[in-house]
């Protein structure tokens, strides 16, 4: 299930949602669960943050010095049609300049990227260190690199 402000906004399965009929420039908090097999929803995840753009401000991509996290095409991260999760930063960096390190809530590492030299981002397939899957639930993206320190939260929904 997905939450905004508390109320239900999506019950279907999968690994992807899109969130309509948002107002611009405005605040939303979402938070997301789960269902076991016998029907048991699992406690709501932390909650997630955003904020919509100003009416008619056209998509940029982060300044210099910038770090931008995003999904796929329609604003959200849908595994099942390839998207990534997607860390942009302002420049292009050297090799092994930019490390993001991927933690559950709990605090465990799930993943470590490295940016290669040459590029100006990369992308996580939303899977461990071992190729498998993470569940559905809230990731932090831990961004570090020359004068850059930032943390992102990303939501899972499978």
């Amino acid at each position: 299930m997905v939450y905004r402000d508390g109320v239900v906004v999506h019950t279907g399965a999968g690994t992807g949602f899109v969130d309509t009929g948002l107002s611009a420039g405005t605040t939303y908090t979402y938070r997301v669960s789960a269902y076991d097999a016998a029907g048991n929803e699992s406690a709501p995840s932390a909650p997630l943050t955003v904020v919509t753009s100003a009416a008619g401000a056209p998509p940029q991509g982060p300044g210099s010095g910038e770090v931008r996290v995003s999904g796929g095409a329609g604003g959200y991260v849908d595994l099942r049609a390839g998207d990534r999760v997607r860390v942009e930063f302002g420049r292009v960096v050297s090799a092994g300049e930019m490390t993001v390190r991927v933690y559950s809530l709990s605090g465990a590492l799930v993943r470590t990227l490295t940016a290669a030299g040459g590029v100006s981002r990369v992308e996580w397939d939303a899977a461990t260190e071992d190729g498998v899957e993470v569940p559905s639930g809230i990731y932090i993206l831990h961004v570090k690199g020359p004068s850059l320190d930032r943390r992102f939260r990303v939501a899972v929904v499978r």
